[in-house]
This record gives structure tokens, sequence and C-alpha cells, in this order.
């Protein structure tokens, strides 16, 4: 299915909001992380959750190394989860030559369970997805799983000017659009809610 089925991504708003403001040391300092994780509940195929990251500025969560598996393990919060690798071609071997990141970061660090991937019946296994202990596991894109997803840190951070020399990042407040079941006329409506 190429499209987002709109009663498939349900009635959700996630509000992101901090009251505190970090200061940078000195005028254009950038943040320290390019990127975050963050835990999208909605179960839905791994093609929907792509394109609704995709839609946020970012990705299905990309793993490069142990400290961000654990990272995404505990933001899961014990749920199984799509991340962002696919299979390569039709081999079962873990490696880079039949593996690659959604968004293009070298497969460098795998955290596949014993036995994994096998492409179980052929059934064409070829996304990943993360156990509730952080092993991985390859399976069918069509399957319905919540995400974590790894959305840019300018999502979440905004710049501003400060009368002195320091410029000073501040969380932004966040909030994610509600699909709608329709209308009387069967069309989809976007509903926002603050």
């Amino acid at each position: 299915m190429n499209k987002i089925s709109f009663a498939k991504i349900n009635l959700f708003l996630i509000v992101v909001f901090i009251g505190y403001t970090i200061t940078a040391q000195k005028a254009g300092t950038k943040s320290e992380y390019k990127s975050f994780y963050r835990y999208i509940p909605e179960k839905m195929t791994w093609n929907e959750h792509k394109k609704l990251a995709a839609i946020m500025g970012g990705d299905l969560a990309c793993i490069t190394n142990a400290h961000e598996n654990e990272q995404v393990r505990r933001i899961a919060g014990g749920e199984i989860v799509w991340i962002g690798g696919i299979r390569k071609g039709c081999g079962n071997g873990p490696g880079p030559e039949h593996w690659k990141w959604s968004n293009g970061k070298d497969w460098s660090y795998t955290n596949w369970r014993a036995g994994e991937p096998n492409n179980y019946s052929e059934h064409d296994e070829n996304r990943v997805m993360l156990w509730e202990n952080g092993e991985w596991n390859d399976a069918s894109l069509f399957h319905e799983f919540s995400a974590v997803y790894e959305l840019p840190s300018k999502f979440y951070f905004e710049r501003k000017k400060t009368s002195t020399s320091k410029q000073s990042v501040r969380p932004l407040r966040v909030s994610f659009l509600r699909l709608g079941r329709g209308t009387a006329s069967g069309r989809p409506c976007l509903v926002r809610k603050l």
C-alpha cells in the first residue's frame, strides 16, 4: 500500500515541551546532538512509519553502536518496535553486504537475536524490528508494530538571538497533527489540538 492509511494513523497528539532554556556558551554554537529518538506508540507497517517519520523530517531509528541500541530499547519501553534496517537483496547474512540503514548510515553494528536474520519461511522478511530486550529480528514489512523515530534536533530546538552575544536554544513546543476519520463527504480531515 503506497499511501498512509488515515484510519491507521489514528487520533494522536504528542506535545513536547521542556520548561527550561539551554544557553549556548558563544554565538553560533550548535547543539551537541544532531538528532534525538522519539517513541511512536501507534501500530503501523514499516512503510507507514517510514512515511510519517519523513513528514516529520526524520527517519526510523538507525543504530550504529551499542549505546544507541540501548537508548532505542529504553525509549521503546518494553515494546517491539520498527527500526530502519532494510535487506539489500535476497541473502540471509547479517552484515553490510546484505543490510543497509534507511537513512544511508553505514551498517557497522548489529545486535541480531541468535539465529537471525533468517528470512523465516521465505516470507520476505526484509525489514528490522527490535525486540523488548534490544535484540534484532528480520520481519515482513507488513507487520504492524510501534516504532522509534530519529528526528533532527532542529525539529526540537529553535535558536533565539538574545541582546548579548550569546545565543539561546529553547525547546520548541511541538504538536503533531492528528488525522481524523474524515468528514461526511468521506474525505480525510486534519485535526489540530494545542
